[in-house]
């Protein structure tokens, strides 16, 4: 697990004061990680982050006022700077390909380890993704086992729909080449025809193109 050099501000939204007060036992030891707010309420907490600007919200997904992948859109319409990491119940397709298409940064399942969200946290606030096990499944099933539809002649192999799904996955490209056993200058050559057949200039934009273009 990485560490952290500087401080990340964390708010914390969920409707359940006693899932934010476990949020907060769990991290509020955790060297230069601050939680600097809560709310349980979408709209409420939207105020608060244009107001205290957290580097990272942690979110459910059902929440009053405005649901979780609501405020992530807009905060992703507003351009705020606070990444969002969606800590839910809910593993439906339906909500986790939302999640990203609104701009989430990762996402968890309430059932995950608690070694997991703190480095969830870690990652998210490098600039990374991050989404456990079962979500990250849910995601690059939707990515490889759908057509692409509305007439799009976007068209990936079977090489480059593996490596995708390695990369939506938040893997790097030294990961990759072990796993596939190819170098990694091939990951690289692969990367960036897939990047450049999307038109995207980055893994975030390409998981958001994939879904917003229904190529998922």
């Amino acid at each position: 697990m990485k560490n952290l050099s500087n401080e990340v501000r964390v708010m914390l939204l969920d409707d359940h004061s006693v899932v934010r007060k476990g949020i907060r036992l769990l991290i509020e030891d955790v060297e230069n990680i601050n939680i600097i707010c809560e709310a349980s309420d979408g709209i409420e907490a939207f105020n608060m982050i244009k107001a205290f600007t957290p580097d990272i919200l942690i979110s459910d997904i059902s929440v009053s006022g405005i649901t979780g992948l609501d405020l992530a859109a807009k905060i992703q319409e507003s351009k705020l700077d606070t990444k969002i990491l969606f800590l839910s119940m809910h593993q439906e397709e339906e909500y986790v390909i939302k999640a990203f298409e609104n701009g989430a940064s990762g996402y968890l399942h309430k059932g995950v380890e608690e070694d997991e969200i703190i480095e969830a946290i870690i990652r998210v606030s490098n600039g990374e993704k991050h989404f456990n096990k079962n979500i990250s499944e849910i995601l690059t099933t939707a990515l490889l086992n759908k057509e692409v539809k509305k007439g799009k002649n976007i068209q990936l192999t079977g090489r480059e729909l593996e490596i995708l799904k390695l990369l939506v996955d938040g893997k790097s490209n030294k990961t990759v080449s072990e796993q596939l056993f190819i170098s990694i200058r091939t990951v690289d050559t692969h990367r960036t025809n897939i990047m450049r057949k999307l038109q995207v200039s980055n893994i975030a934009e390409l998981v958001r193109y994939a879904i917003k273009n229904e190529l998922v």
